[in-house]
């Protein structure tokens, strides 16, 4: 899944998957945080205090939420560049 809002939804969805029995693994893009906010701000009209708060809300959250489990943090642009060897790590 591909939505940066996921990580609000975290606690939630974690329970789904241990109820069935599915082992989560989890990928934390992380992106630069002036490229997210010259994002936002042209798709949302959204500020650049906004869209940094924003971005990093949900940085904290998807790290909170996924602290012991198995993760891989990678760039936005390795991801971009070559998602299978920043996946291997």
């Amino acid at each position: 899944l591909k939505d940066p809002r996921i990580c609000r939804l975290l606690p939630f969805w974690l329970r789904v998957f241990e109820d069935a029995g599915v082992e989560a693994r989890f990928l934390l893009p992380v992106r630069n945080p002036l490229e997210v906010s010259a994002s936002l701000n042209r798709r949302n009209g959204t500020s650049e205090a906004w869209a940094h708060l924003l971005w990093l809300r949900h940085v904290l959250d998807a790290e909170f939420h996924t602290r012991g489990r198995r993760r891989v943090v990678a760039s936005y642009a390795d991801l971009l560049a070559d998602w299978r060897a920043a996946l291997t790590r």
